[in-house]
Parts: C-alpha cells; sequence; structure tokens
C-alpha cells in the first residue's frame, strides 16, 4: 500500500521536530508533570475510533469529546493490551504496610508507591496489574496503563522513571492512523543540519544541556534574518552578518508577556540584583546563571523567583528555568522548552504560551465507515474545541469533497459538548478507492480546518 500525506504517521517514524502535545491533552499534560511521566510527544494527534490520540514516549493519551468534561482526557490501557496482568495475591501473600488494591489484587508500596501517589495514583496510572518484578537488575511493576521502573543507575534525583510502553505501541500502530495539526512529507522532510557556526556557539554556551535539541528546520524573516530554533530557545543571526555571533531572542520575554514590575534589591552574598530590568537571581538560580555564560547567554532576570505549578521557576529574557531546591545541583534544574513552543507557532499555528493572546480554534474529525461500501450512507462527526480543549459551542461547520464524491455540506452548528454530525448518501464515486474530505469550522473571527479520508469500496 503506497504512503499518502494523509498516511505519513503509519508509514515513516516521527521526526521529533513535528511533535508538539496538541491542544485537547496540554492541560492534562502540564497537570500530571507530564514532561516526568509521559516524556516527549511522539507525534501530533490522531484518529482512532471516533476519538484523538497521541503518543508519547512513556504512554498514550485518549481524548473523546462525548463523555463528560473532566473524564475526556485518560491514559490508554496499554498494560492490559500488552498482557502484563498477573493473578492477584492471596491474602496471606499481601506485603505488610503494602497498598492494596481490590479492584486487581495487587499491591503498591515503597519507592513506587511514593511515586504513584504524587504523580496521580490510579486516575492516572490506573490500578497495578501484577507485582514488582527483578529484572537485569532493575525493579519494575506494572499497572493498567504504565509500567514503572527502578534503576539504581538513574539520576539520584529521578531513581524511578517509566517505561517506554508509548513508543513501543507508536512503533505497532496500524496504517489507518490519520495524522491531523497539518504535519505532511515535505515538513517531514524539511529537517536540515544546523549552520556550523550556529552549531560552534551553542556548543561554547551549554550545549544540549542549556538549548536543547536543534528542531531542523531554520526560518527567513521579512527582513532577511534567520531564526534558528532549538528545543528551549532561538538564536538569530542577519544574513549580512554572517560572521558575527548570533542572538539570543527573548523568548522569556515574550512567554511571560513582558517585565514583572521592579523587585526590591536583595542584599547578600548569594544574590544579583539587575538594575535594569529591576529583579534578582538569588541562592541556587544565582549558581546556575554563573555556570551558563551568565546574563549574555540567559538575558536579565525579568520575574523574581516565583511558583508555578509547585515548581520554583524563573523568567530570563531568553529562558524560563525550573529549580527544585532538595535536589542537587546537577539535577535540580529544568529548562523550559520555549523554543519548540516558538517553532510549534511558526509551523503549525498552534497555540501555546508563545502566542496564548491570539486564540485559536482545534478541530477533528471522523467517520462511522473508514472503508464504506457504497452506494452506502457515511455519517461524519466533527469536534471544535478551544485552545484549553473546551468545547466551543455554536460554531459553523462545512464539509468538503474530493473527486465530486457529493456536493459541499453544511453541518449543523456543533452543540454544548463542541460536537456536530452529517450523514450524506454516496453513490459510486468518480474515482475509487479512497475519498479526501476537509472539515471547516468558524467561530467568531477564528478559523480552522482538518484534512482527511476514507476509502471506499464500489458494490456489484
Amino acid at each position: 500500500m503506497a504512503c499518502s500525506l494523509l498516511l505519513l504517521a503509519g508509514c515513516t517514524a516521527p521526526n521529533p521536530a513535528d511533535t508538539h502535545v496538541s491542544a485537547p491533552f496540554r492541560a492534562f499534560y502540564t497537570l500530571h508533570h507530564g514532561a516526568d511521566t509521559l516524556g516527549a510527544p511522539l507525534f501530533t494527534g490522531q484518529i482512532k475510533n471516533g476519538g484523538l490520540v497521541q503518543y508519547f514516549s512513556n504512554g498514550v493519551l485518549e481524548f473523546h469529546p462525548g463523555l463528560p468534561l473532566g473524564s475526556q482526557v485518560f491514559m490508554s490501557a496499554l498494560g492490559e493490551e500488552f498482557g502484563e496482568r498477573q493473578p492477584p495475591l492471596t491474602p496471606d501473600a499481601v506485603p505488610g504496610g503494602a497498598l492494596l488494591f481490590p479492584e486487581t489484587g495487587h499491591t503498591v508500596q515503597g519507592i513506587f508507591r511514593t511515586f504513584y501517589e504524587a504523580h496521580g495514583g490510579a486516575l492516572f496510572f490506573g490500578y497495578p496489574i501484577a507485582e514488582p518484578l527483578v529484572k537485569d537488575g532493575r525493579i519494575v511493576q506494572h499497572f493498567e496503563r504504565a509500567a514503572l521502573l527502578w534503576d539504581p543507575a538513574l539520576a539520584a534525583g529521578k531513581p524511578v522513571q517509566l517505561l517506554a510502553w508509548g513508543e513501543q505501541k507508536f512503533n505497532e500502530r496500524p496504517l489507518d492512523m490519520l495524522a491531523v495539526d497539518g504535519t505532511t512529507a515535505e515538513s517531514a522532510a524539511a529537517s536540515v543540519a544546523a549552520p556550523a557556526g550556529i552549531t560552534e556557539f551553542v556548543e561554547a554556551h551549554g550545549g544540549a544541556e542549556l538549548f536543547g535539541k536543534w528542531l531542523g528546520r531554520p526560518r527567513t524573516l521579512a527582513d532577511g534574518r534567520i531564526e534558528y530554533m532549538f528545543e528551549n530557545a532561538v538564536l538569530i543571526q542577519s544574513a549580512a552578518t554572517a560572521d558575527a555571533p548570533p542572538q539570543l531572542a527573548a523568548l522569556g520575554t515574550l512567554a511571560r508577556g513582558g517585565v514583572d514590575a521592579p523587585a526590591a534589591p536583595v542584599i547578600g552574598s548569594e544574590a544579583t540584583h539587575f538594575v535594569k530590568t529591576g529583579h534578582n537571581v538569588v541562592l541556587g538560580m544565582q549558581r546556575f546563571l554563573a555556570a551558563h555564560g551568565g546574563a549574555e547567554v540567559l538575558g536579565m532576570p525579568v520575574t523574581e523567583l516565583l511558583a508555578e505549578d509547585g515548581r520554583l521557576v524563573q523568567y530570563f529574557e531568553n529562558f524560563r528555568v525550573e529549580w527544585q531546591p532538595a535536589l542537587p545541583d546537577a539535577s535540580a534544574f529544568t529548562i523550559a522548552p520555549l523554543g519548540q513552543q516558538y517553532f510549534n507557532a511558526a509551523y503549525f499555528g498552534t497555540a501555546d504560551a508563545v502566542q496564548a493572546e491570539t486564540g485559536q480554534l482545534f478541530i477533528a474529525a471522523s467517520v462511522d465507515q473508514p472503508v464504506l461500501a457504497v452506494p452506502g450512507d457515511q455519517t461524519f462527526h466533527v469536534w471544535v474545541l478551544d485552545t484549553a480543549g473546551k468545547p466551543v459551542a455554536g460554531a459553523q461547520v462545512m464539509l468538503a469533497w474530493s473527486a465530486a464524491a457529493a456536493a459541499p455540506g453544511e453541518l449543523p452548528v456543533t452543540d454544548a459538548a463542541g460536537h456536530s454530525m452529517l450523514t450524506i448518501r454516496l453513490e459510486k464515486p468518480a474515482f475509487a478507492p479512497q475519498i479526501a474530505y476537509r472539515a471547516t469550522t468558524k467561530s467568531g473571527a477564528l478559523a480552522a480546518s482538518f484534512d482527511s479520508s476514507f476509502l471506499v469500496q464500489p458494490q456489484p
């Protein structure tokens, strides 16, 4: 079977530069510290069984707009799918002090229990379906939706991690998975190497530890300058001064929406006050700043040390840095992927922290019959969401077809769940075996579209 643009997800490995967390999953991903639990996204949204799914390194998220609010997003039950369930423990075999789940007859205890309860418990991981097992000197425990791994070789600050079940499942996905969010064969093939001068600058100023991975596609601006996007930062260079060092884009200031009001200077050896922005860098953040090129690289602080989502963070002109003071400095700091967010906005138009002010719609669609016997009836389902993944009621929805299969049709406006549907009778199409369609939505000044297709099988 030949690979079309719409079947790209089933035909090629994901390009890291083309991945981001799709709109319906962002709140869930953030709530559950997705970078530490689910890991990196492997591909953008995909349609499956009438819902939207997204693969991450360590798991798969599903979004079903028809479910009640608060339960529309959940992890796929990969543990069950992979056949990891073991027989329940007998009552006399339950370890003392362990947390027993009668639903499956298995327990969680020790360091796994600490991690499990700190990251959402049964609502996130599901119930345990086996007791811990020792494999190659490491301890693994399987749950309904994920597998926890304890490895003495892991960093002291993160002794428990998740197995890469998402990667395993992604590599097994069927060819009928349809890519959404605009990824095309052209964009996947567009990745290029960073110029030597850019690579040398990055290596001399913290390397991948600070800048993150190279995202593969430079962008030329209207004034001729070129943006080189990395996971955590963006470098800008003028074509007229290619021999000069690149400049860092002020992504931290952009993500924060400007510079916070000045704060009073903090006096002491473990504090530095920046008069120009009116903010202080203190304690561990001061050490991090000094170790990573100072204000010349990170930029000056545009906020004080803040508490966000249970973590200490500080915005600098060019970066956003998270700090966990309880950990040693070597593992206490995390750089936010502001470059990835900027890249997504540049190439996908996705709503994120960099462009939250613009507003955007998200649209997904599916059909009842992925392979339609014609003549026959095909029912289309369309969901319209806002940037937070919440339903948009009253949105207009239109369908357009390829191959003159049918005239464009207008669906009813979306209901309170953001859903609309339309059934159309298809006679023998002008072209077989595939019909492409486009669903377009409009709400106020915002609009979005989604392209997909289904197969047809003419009947005698």
